[in-house]
């Protein structure tokens, strides 16, 4: 069967969706990985969130929790076949930023789990403790980007 080819109309769109959001970074004089760490990563998380709110809503967790894990673990997998298809440890040539993201993704998986084995009954404007610490953690990642 081999490997699936992508059609010519996805690498049409993926040019598309890399020339505007680099347009769009540079107007707007925010740097490429910030961009990409927050508005292109909430405007491609649209689908998530809107299914997320609809299972929240019926009280159906499992599939949350799984894209949840999924997303946070997508970038660190990526960095794991990259040293498997090198043969080599790919962490010396990645940026720091690179770097700093997948950390970032590791730290907010942690988190995740222990507020899942915690579920601390106190509430916060309808936020349990370990969202609000996740939110907190996110917010102060963003700005560490602007040091990175």
């Amino acid at each position: 069967m081999g490997i699936t080819r992508l059609s010519n109309s996805n690498y049409f769109f993926g040019v598309i969706l890399a020339n505007t959001s680099e347009g769009i970074s540079q107007h707007f004089g925010i740097d490429g990985v910030i961009f990409g760490a927050t508005i292109l990563s909430l405007v491609t998380s649209l689908p998530e969130i809107s299914g997320g709110l609809a299972f929240v809503k019926a009280k159906k967790h499992t599939p949350i929790i799984s894209d949840i894990f999924g997303g946070n673990s997508f970038l660190p997998t990526l960095f794991l076949l990259a040293n498997i298809l090198a043969g080599r440890s790919i962490m010396v040539d990645a940026h720091k930023t690179d770097i700093y993201l997948v950390g970032l993704s590791i730290i907010l998986t942690l988190l995740f789990i222990v507020g899942m084995l915690m579920q601390s009954p106190k509430r916060f404007r309808k936020l349990g403790l370990e969202s609000w610490a996740m939110l907190i953690v996110y917010f102060l990642a963003i700005i560490g980007l602007l040091a990175v």
